[in-house]
């Protein structure tokens, strides 16, 4: 302060704002300018001046009894002056005052009980020591200090002592309305240190600590929404840096708006809670922002390499169900649009059996574990490999032609009443199905009962494997009745011998083809 003056009411709460940031977290009681001094709250001018001669002194030895306060006096020079430099200033003196031991009471007085539990606390704290029940005390003390009409009595009074016209009854009510916020944040600036180092159970007992203390959960909330506010503004800014980036550079804009925030989320998680608005809208807005530089990048260079691993992280960090249902989107677009890119030229031809076999070829191929799990959701989704849709079923002639039998993955489909299923097209003969030869997306209007054809579909396994079993055993069984047993055990055979170099050889085949494509990813 540099004014002899009376501070208003507003310049009384800016000053105070200064003085207790000097005193935050660890530093409430360590940077206390009478523990640093050693001097007692109520010390005189000529005390202060005395002091600060003795204590400035490089041969200066504590008095007997200084051992007393929760904390040794500082020897550092630098310390001990800006400490004796701050006692000039009133606002400061009293804040201090209030913050360290009354000399004119005993060490039963709550005053001097809840600085020394409190300061405990906080030191056991910085030795790695937890305990729960001392921080329960300290806060439960404080409170009750705080909540003290002769606490702020016994201000009045120091204020009509130290007797220095910059100092009003102004700042009284002031301390009387921001200490209690202080005292909370300094637990609040642990369980945020904590969160931050991903020491998620010292966050948690923080937090459980404060809420069960006197203080009351508003205030506790209300203090809470201060502490975060320096995290919000950090994911704010990395969401509108990110923002700013064009597309070409959209893969190292998400992940590196991802790695940017992930320390600030953690901590409004901590200290809000999950299901906070404020927690949820900051996750949504990271998650949004960094699945639009992702889609943006991918548009433009239309490869997935990096980003499904973006997109993954991005989902993890989303909370509202429309912005995952968009992130499953792309992502199964990302993860398997390069994959399917690879087998499009049998696809448009409509050969979707052969496009799936070199699919599944390279899943059994693949070492790497994200291409493995985005083969695996195209193969375990038949629909991901359908052609356009047609008329898939060409009926009878005489007792011979092609059926379409079965009916599974049934579905809705998105954004119609049109249920679908997928149906395998056999070749029959008086209507019993002998080889399956395709499967289709059939299905019906519930509005107009009208037939739905969908598109062609990889086969099943069962109906794969029946289908050699068939052609194997099917000129078998009627070479064994027309010709006789034996003929008929030597043509199956004979048929399931060329089957078998046919399988041999497909495999090989298929194998080489899924090998160039795992070098060339």
């Amino acid at each position: 302060m540099v004014t002899s003056k009376p501070l208003s009411t507003d310049a009384v709460k800016s000053e105070l704002d200064r003085v207790l940031g000097s005193l935050s977290g660890r530093s409430l009681y360590r940077g206390n300018v009478f523990r640093i001094t050693g001097l007692p709250g109520d010390a005189s001018p000529r005390q202060v001046r005395r002091g600060r001669e003795e204590r400035l002194n490089p041969y200066f030895e504590p008095p007997a009894g200084a051992d007393a306060a929760p904390l040794p006096p500082s020897a550092d020079p630098d310390e001990l002056h800006h400490a004796f430099e701050g006692l000039r200033d009133p606002l400061l003196r009293l804040t201090h005052e209030l913050l360290w031991l009354r000399p004119d009471a005993d060490a039963g007085d709550p005053h001097n009980v809840a600085v020394r539990t409190h300061c405990a606390a906080m030191e056991a704290e910085e030795a790695g020591d937890h305990f729960e029940t001392m921080w329960t005390d300290a806060l439960r003390a404080w409170a009750a200090v705080l909540d003290a009409e002769a606490t702020w009595t016994w201000a009045k009074a120091r204020v009509r002592a130290i007797d220095d016209p910059r100092l009003t009854l102004a700042a009284v009510r002031a301390l009387r309305e921001r200490l209690p916020e202080h005292l909370l944040g300094v637990s609040l600036a642990l369980a945020a240190s904590a969160a931050a180092d991903r020491r998620t159970a010292a966050a948690e007992r923080h937090m459980r600590v404060l809420n069960e203390s006197p203080f009351g959960k508003d205030l506790v909330r209300k203090a809470a929404r201060n502490a975060v506010h320096g995290p919000e503004t950090r994911i704010k800014t990395a969401c509108e840096t990110a923002k700013e980036a064009s597309d070409s550079q959209g893969l190292k804009a998400a992940r590196t708006l991802l790695l940017e925030t992930a320390e600030p989320i953690r901590v409004v998680e901590a200290l809000m809670g999950f299901d906070d608005p404020l927690n949820r809208a900051c996750r949504e807005e990271v998650a949004k922002t960094a699945n639009r530089c992702a889609v943006g990048y991918f548009n433009q260079r239309r490869k997935g390499t990096g980003i499904a691993r973006v997109l993954q992280v991005a989902r993890k960090v989303a909370v509202a169900k429309a912005t995952i249902e968009l992130i499953d989107e792309n992502l199964a677009v990302v993860e398997s649009e390069p994959l399917i890119r690879e087998v499009q030229p049998l696809l448009d031809r409509g050969r979707i059996d052969a496009a799936a076999a070199r699919l599944r070829a390279w899943h059994r191929l693949t070492t790497d574990p994200d291409r493995e799990a985005a083969l695996k959701k195209i193969l375990d989704d038949p629909r991901r490999l359908a052609s356009k849709p047609y008329n898939s079923n060409p009926g009878c002639i005489f007792f011979i032609g092609a059926h379409q039998y079965g009916n599974r993955d049934e579905r809705s489909e998105p954004g119609s009443s049109v249920q679908t299923h997928i149906a395998t097209l056999y070749l029959t003969f008086l209507w019993i199905p002998l080889v399956p030869l395709s499967a289709h997306l059939v299905g019906h209007d519930p509005a107009t009962w009208e037939r739905v054809f969908g598109g062609r579909v990889p086969l099943s396994e069962a109906a794969r494997i029946y289908r050699v079993v068939a052609l194997v055993g099917l000129p078998a069984l009627l070479t064994a009745m027309i010709a006789g047993a034996l003929p008929g055990v030597y043509v199956g055979a004979v048929a399931a011998s060329i089957a078998t170099v046919c399988l041999v050889l497909r495999r090989e085949y298929l194998r080489s083809w899924a090998k160039k494509r795992e070098e060339a990813a």
